[in-house]
């Protein structure tokens, strides 16, 4: 069965400079590539340099192609990028794990923060109670005030519970990320793969 993958997946790229230039790439690309100027001036290049080889001009209407595709897969993935950003809880975009948040949070832990915790996750969208038992059970504990010493186990549990919810929030929005990055890095490879194509049936033929 399909799993949709959480937002830690999409971390290494989301959090990765390439990642936060690309955001800037799709407007930077569309100056360049649909600008008349730059169109005409690059056409003259190809076209009428005498200097530059039959085979080089005959390359143009190719390099042209190569340079709309690279755009297009820079501005699938500069969007996949925009989207990591403004949807990926916080949580998840500094920590890797829910164990290194958990093993973070567990430090500066207070009672306080505990019941902050517990009340997000029930107020989660399709929270049961009867599967969260445990939750339910320190909140009331919290509540009640009966017993303010939680012990560690109990707030590891509860972090961990926490990072896994954000971990897995807004999923449409973590749908559309993971088809563009993959629509991103199929598109941009296209020019390299046609590249190396070449480079080899010339070895070979």
């Amino acid at each position: 069965m399909f799993s949709l993958p959480k937002w830690d997946v999409l971390r290494a790229i989301g959090n990765s400079k390439i990642a936060k230039l690309s955001i800037s790439m799709p407007f930077i690309g569309y100056l360049l590539i649909f600008n008349k100027y730059v169109l005409d001036a690059l056409r003259d290049l190809f076209t009428q340099d005498s200097r530059l080889s039959s085979q080089l001009i005959e390359n143009y209407p190719s390099f042209i192609f190569n340079m709309y595709i690279l755009y297009l897969g820079f501005l699938a993935f500069g969007t996949a990028s925009i989207i990591y950003q403004l949807f990926c809880d916080k949580v998840v975009k500094q920590f890797e794990s829910e164990n290194e948040f958990a093993a973070f949070r567990i430090g500066v832990s207070t009672v306080d923060d505990i019941a902050s915790c517990c009340q997000y996750i029930r107020t989660t969208r399709g929270y049961d109670k009867s599967k969260e038992m445990f939750i339910e059970l320190i909140s009331a504990t919290v509540e009640d005030g009966v017993n303010k010493e939680i012990n560690t186990p109990a707030r590891l549990s509860v972090y961990k519970r926490y990072y896994d919810l954000k971990n897995t929030a807004n999923i449409p929005a973590r749908l559309l990320a993971i088809i563009l990055y993959m629509i991103g890095i199929a598109l941009v490879s296209i020019p390299a793969v046609k590249t190396t194509y070449k480079v080899v049936a010339t070895i070979f033929v």
